[in-house]
């Protein structure tokens, strides 16, 4: 939050702001990502393809193969939305 206010203060032209904030969050999405090999995000990064074959399981989400988990929280998405709805008609 204060990087995209120095830049809103500091740099005069919107596009340049959007533009940087963009690669900044490309950038912690980067560092935050636990699955997804880290040659392939550099790669996407560059706007370049990548097989896998070639990965050579080298980087620390490869190394680690922590499985994908898809969790659905339908239920209690559901639970928060009518416990909203209730705490709003009181």
């Amino acid at each position: 939050k204060k990087t995209l206010e120095y830049l809103q203060k500091n740099v005069p032209d919107i596009n340049i702001v959007k533009k940087n904030y963009k690669r900044i969050n490309q950038i912690l999405e980067f560092c935050e990502d636990r699955f997804v090999c880290r040659k392939k995000n550099i790669l996407r990064y560059f706007d370049e393809e990548f097989n896998s074959k070639n990965c050579g399981e080298m980087c620390d989400n490869c190394l680690k193969k922590q499985p994908y988990k898809e969790v659905d929280y339908k239920e209690e998405a559901v639970e928060i939305i009518n416990l909203v709805q209730t705490l709003k008609q009181n």
